[in-house]
């Protein structure tokens, strides 16, 4: 397991004219949906980093799961559906740190006619989690 540990923080945007929040992701102050796209566009440069970050509810909901969680939506589709596109992991809250590894997309697994797409070097990122809990109450105000 890595051992670099990374800081991350959350803004919340307003995209929609509705007012309903999402997050926004940075790890060591870059745009998680920016680094995505990047490690992606080898795999489909059209489509790399179509995402969005997730509705607020959602989100601090998924990314505070006692244990190790997998499948967890991190980003989803630019629609807002995480069931139409997204990328997810496995997030392992332990007593001082959090981990965020196994990242994939349910699109484009092994059996995908679309293409698999191996995300086996993206990753894992490895917070303190104090910091981790505190970039939350940041963004939760």
């Amino acid at each position: 397991m890595e051992k670099y540990v990374h800081t991350i923080s959350f803004q919340l945007t307003y995209p929609f004219p509705e007012g309903v929040p999402i997050v926004r992701i940075q790890i060591d102050g870059q745009d998680f949906i920016n680094m995505a796209a990047s490690y992606e566009r080898p795999f489909a440069y059209n489509i790399a980093g179509a995402y969005q970050g997730l509705w607020t509810e959602d989100f601090f909901t998924y990314i505070m799961q006692e244990g190790k969680t997998e499948d967890v939506p991190i980003l989803s589709c630019t629609c807002g559906e995480i069931g139409c596109w997204s990328l997810e992991a496995t997030i392992t809250l332990e007593e001082d740190r959090v981990i965020w590894s196994d990242f994939h997309n349910p699109h484009r697994g092994e059996d995908s006619s679309g293409g698999h797409w191996d995300y086996g070097g993206f990753g894992p990122f490895v917070f303190e989690r104090k910091q981790y809990e505190q970039a939350i109450k940041l963004a939760c105000g």
